[in-house]
């Protein structure tokens, strides 16, 4: 049975990225390895992207990486245009086994609440920043038993370690002071 991933990359920025783009960048090298292991991606972007994917979803045609800089007011529909149509996509269609969110806060909010939805893939939600710029919403993050957020912290000792920051049942156990 092959397994269908959506993966999430963003409406900032295509994939791979023309120069910047950090989570643009890890979810360019996380497609290809899945496709070479067998799993479908289904890959939520903007419609400029050249990164191969078996289907694509898109809510814009370019990046819009430059709004950014508008007031939140003229902005925060982008996110949501692009969260939108994912969560159409988990509405209508029953092939999807695993949604991977790669946007801040906005995405995990909005995915946890779809994951409450019977039927719906669970979540994987992997924080590329700092936890403290957003430790409020982290903290109190109680999205449930089908999403999980994955990050990388770097402890002070030199060697670096993988920590899970795990929200299920409201215990989202993460040290933001070990993480920068």
């Amino acid at each position: 049975m092959t397994r269908t991933v959506l993966m999430k990359a963003g409406p900032w920025l295509s994939v791979p990225p023309d120069g910047y783009g950090g989570i643009e960048n890890v979810v360019a090298a996380l497609v290809p390895e899945l496709r070479r292991r067998g799993i479908r991606v289904l890959l939520a972007t903007v419609a400029r992207s050249t990164l191969p994917a078996h289907e694509r979803l898109t809510s814009f045609r370019g990046g819009q990486f430059e709004v950014l800089q508008r007031p939140y007011n003229q902005v925060s529909g982008v996110a949501h245009a692009h969260l939108h149509a994912v969560v159409r996509a988990l509405r209508d269609r029953h092939d999807i086994d695993l949604v991977r969110d790669h946007v801040e806060v906005v995405g995990l909010a909005v995915l946890a609440a779809a994951a409450l939805a019977p039927g719906t893939p669970p979540v994987l939600h992997t924080l590329h920043w700092d936890l403290r710029k957003h430790a409020n919403f982290y903290s109190g993050l109680d999205a449930g038993p089908r999403v999980r957020v994955s990050t990388w912290c770097w402890p002070a000792r030199s060697d670096r370690q993988p920590a899970e920051l795990t929200a299920a049942g409201g215990a989202a156990a993460a040290n933001p002071d070990v993480c920068y």
